[in-house]
């Protein structure tokens, strides 16, 4: 359902008509008043106006070239899938918003500048692209408790996911190494490095984090979604995959 929004970007008062949530729409207007102020900064002679028509063309390419990394996996791995699995496609999609809103409100808890949170909402919002080439397998598999074979396959989407970015390009250093790594468990036991503590990357760190907690908080073929004490309860039971200051920062 569309709403109405005041918003102001770079001291202008601007009203829009959203079918997004308040959240998305904050997280946006942080990310275009953050363009907004940096297009002045370098072009002081630019008009509100210019600088706006500017910040729009910047941030709209970028969104489309994401979706067309989504699109070209969605038509090679999905081509050959009946219509239901489409529903896999949307589910990854909604999710890494989910994701991405937590990782931004959890970066600004811990006072990260607005590059990062612009940048870690990024990697949020394609850290799961790598399922779309498991898409066939996953879906056939949703309704039935995994074994190690079909754990050992799912474990390979964070590798296809980087691979799928790099052939895509156009993506930072932190975007990759987030949706690399974003399976790694701060006691060593995650996936795909064995990586350990410090050795994983920060962003990966908060990623891994936002990612079990959007899961747990959202409906699944196999159950439904645990209220936020439940969820945290899970959580605390798993402690030791987590980086404890970012646990304590998030809750």
């Amino acid at each position: 359902m569309k709403q109405k929004y005041t918003i102001t970007v770079a001291d202008m008062e601007l009203n829009i008509i959203s079918d997004a949530s308040p959240d998305e729409v904050e997280n946006i207007v942080g990310i275009l008043d953050r363009r907004m102020r940096d297009i002045n900064l370098k072009s002081p002679r630019c008009t509100k106006n210019e600088a706006a028509i500017l910040c729009a063309l910047s941030y709209c390419s970028e969104r489309i070239a994401m979706q067309e990394a989504f699109k070209k996996i969605e038509k090679d791995a999905l081509i050959d899938l009946y219509d239901g699995a489409l529903t896999e496609f949307e589910e990854l999609t909604e999710h890494g918003q989910i994701v991405g809103m937590l990782a931004v409100m959890l970066s600004r808890e811990l006072e990260m500048g607005e590059g990062f949170c612009e940048e870690i909402s990024k990697a949020a919002e394609v850290h799961d692209i790598g399922k779309l080439q498991l898409g066939k397998y996953l879906y056939q598999k949703r309704n039935e408790v995994f074994g190690v074979k079909e754990i050992n396959y799912i474990r390979m989407h964070p590798k296809l996911g980087y691979d799928i970015l790099t052939e895509q390009g156009g993506y930072s250093d932190f975007i990759m190494d987030a949706v690399l790594y974003h399976h790694e468990n701060f006691d060593g036991t995650g996936y795909p490095m064995n990586l350990k503590g410090n050795e994983i990357p920060f962003a990966a760190r908060i990623l891994r984090l936002c990612d079990v907690f959007a899961a747990l908080i959202s409906p699944r073929a196999y159950r439904q979604a645990y209220d936020v004490e439940t969820a945290l309860q899970h959580m605390i039971e798993e402690v030791k995959n987590y980086d404890m200051h970012l646990m304590l920062a998030l809750f």
